[in-house]
């Protein structure tokens, strides 16, 4: 027991010695101000003292119950042993010894229930003795592992002393089926750090989804405005939110950027049809040392889609004979026309392909306009397609989203990455890293 003691100081020695060398070699790059070396000492020295050096004055506590329930019982258990001991000795070598040993005042009786006053029998004796032995070995054993577990604490606590780590965590109760020998009803239990804290701007059909994802991955939803209650700096602040996701109408989208601007919260923004204003929002994110990305669409696979746009106008560029048409189709709900996405393609289009120079939003008759045809039908979340029409045959992408999760999703991922970026105003292709 002894060699164990030894052998958990001499690792735990060891294990400062290499954190030192660590925290030497790292002092150029990260400058600490809790010494991992000094809780660990102390702990070894006094446990609980590194505990309390890392301000877990909680944890002091346990690590004294443990160590002085495992004391208690470690003399409770070496007094017994050296009394059913030394009366097994003096039974063995000397046959004349009278024992006054009885089953009512041995330290055993406390655990029967009416021991009889009669002279212990040998048999038992020797049993009594084997298990006191046993129980003295686990008792010096659990005092080693708290003290030892006491050092690790205090050391793992202090690596950890200078990193922000939310206390946050949601805890969720269901019932569930469980299966062992039979089915049979029971409770699970989940547990989840929350992620962000996210304040959605905007809680329209596409803000109710990205609210039902959010949850779904474990971020906390602190704030929702809406035409009736829109936002403003003070809620904003108050609502404490690590990111806001921005999905509202082009007339109130600027005015929504810049209050997060000046309140200092990284926004995702959605929302097309100002970016005639981008200057201003730009400025305004940089004076206010600001986050910011923006999309006209936010989905993964449009911005895929992007880049097939641009890659096939390049080559279609070559070829006069082929005529490129852009056609959207949306719900009605809709308010503005043609959508985001459609002009972005459009804009890579007219990039590429150098005989046209502006877009129109009808079927023109203009060769160097590029036409976008707008459709609004029920319950269409959104379909955009380019076609290259020729004299003989036609060729088309096509893009079709088939619900909203596409979009929330995606606004969502880009948030998580937003809110550990540095200040500045973003596009979905630095998100995705596409040049």
């Amino acid at each position: 027991m002894i060699r164990l003691f030894l052998f958990i100081v001499l690792m735990t020695l060891s294990e400062i010695g290499s954190a030192q060398l660590v925290n030497e070699k790292d002092s150029t790059q990260t400058k600490r101000t809790h010494s991992a070396k000094k809780a660990t000492l102390l702990s070894a020295a006094l446990p609980g003292t590194g505990q309390i050096y890392n301000k877990k004055i909680w944890k002091a506590p346990i690590v004294w119950g443990g160590i002085g329930t495992c004391v208690y019982f470690a003399i409770n258990n070496r007094e017994a042993f050296r009394l059913y001991k030394t009366e097994a000795f003096n039974r063995e070598s000397d046959p004349n010894f009278i024992s006054t040993l009885t089953y009512q005042n041995s330290p055993y009786a406390n655990y029967l229930k009416n021991a009889p006053n009669t002279i212990m029998e040998s048999e038992d004796l020797n049993d009594r003795l084997d298990k006191r032995k046993r129980w003295l070995d686990l008792s010096y054993f659990a005092a080693v592992a708290v003290y030892g577990l006491n050092i690790i604490d205090a050391n793992v606590d202090a690596h950890l002393f200078d990193y922000d780590i939310s206390p946050d965590i949601s805890l969720r109760i269901a019932p569930s089926p469980v299966f062992i020998t039979s089915p049979k009803a029971g409770l699970s239990f989940t547990l989840q750090f929350l992620e962000m804290r996210i304040a959605i701007i905007g809680y329209g059909k596409m803000g109710k989804t990205i609210e039902a994802l959010a949850l779904k991955k474990g971020h906390e939803i602190v704030l929702k405005t809406s035409g009736e209650f829109p936002a403003d700096e003070s809620t904003l602040k108050e609502s404490k939110a690590d990111v806001a996701i921005e999905f509202t109408r082009p007339d109130k989208a600027v005015n929504n950027l810049l209050l997060c601007a000046k309140a200092q919260i990284p926004v995702v923004t959605g929302t097309t049809g100002w970016y005639e204003r981008l200057s201003e929002v730009e400025n305004e994110f940089k004076s206010n040392s600001g986050k910011l990305i923006y999309s006209s669409n936010f989905s993964i696979g449009v911005n895929i889609f992007f880049k097939l746009n641009e890659y096939l106008a390049e080559i279609m560029a070559k070829y006069d004979n082929y005529e490129p048409l852009i056609t959207e189709t949306h719900h009605t709900e809709k308010l503005d026309n043609p959508s985001g996405t459609a002009i972005t393609l459009a804009e890579d289009v007219i990039f590429q392909m150098k005989r046209k120079d502006a877009w129109e939003n009808e079927l023109s008759r203009d060769e160097e306009k590029l036409s976008i045809i707008s459709k609004r039908e029920p319950n269409v979340p959104g379909t955009h397609e380019i076609s290259y029409t020729g004299l003989n045959d036609e060729l088309s992408i096509k893009h079709q989203a088939n619900n909203r999760d596409g979009f929330a999703l995606g606004s969502i991922l880009a948030a998580k990455w937003l809110v550990d970026q540095e200040s500045g105003v973003y596009s979905m292709r630095d998100f995705l890293k596409i040049k």
